[in-house]
């Protein structure tokens, strides 16, 4: 079964929600626009990096035909980071969402992991280039 999923930041998100005081509803209220735009008759999901404070999942099952868009039909799930970055180690966040992104495909729509533990592979992978100071993606990630 074919799924649509779209990664962002959560900068990008917030940005183009409107009508929204604090940031959690931004975002949200972001997710549910861009989820109702995406194919409806195949499930959906849009996920969120939040830097230090995780990824967030916006969810959308896959709709009937005849079934109108139902925004109460979103989920949402947190994953908090997982993993402290070692700062002695250096730290350099460039390509830390593409690290996140290139993982998350590789372990969800290559290898069949879940949805859920595909982002805690992403999640992991992106600590791991965060932590290389020489350069955008580290080099042991592979053997992640």
């Amino acid at each position: 079964a074919w799924a649509d999923a779209l990664i962002t930041k959560y900068d990008d998100c917030a940005a183009s929600a409107i009508n929204s005081t604090d940031e959690e509803s931004k975002i949200r209220n972001a997710a549910k626009v861009v989820l109702h735009r995406m194919r409806p008759h195949t499930e959906a999901h849009l996920i969120i990096t939040m830097g230090a404070n995780g990824v967030l999942l916006a969810s959308r099952e896959k709709m009937n035909t005849d079934t109108t868009f139902n925004k109460s039909a979103i989920t949402f799930a947190h994953f908090p980071s997982s993993r402290n970055v070692d700062s002695e180690l250096g730290v350099n966040y460039t390509g830390a969402g593409d690290t996140l992104a290139g993982a998350f495909v590789n372990a969800h729509f290559i290898n069949g992991h879940s949805l859920k533990n595909a982002i805690k592979i992403g999640m992991d992978a992106a600590v791991v280039s965060i932590e290389f100071p020489d350069g955008a993606i580290s080099p042991v990630l592979g053997t992640v």
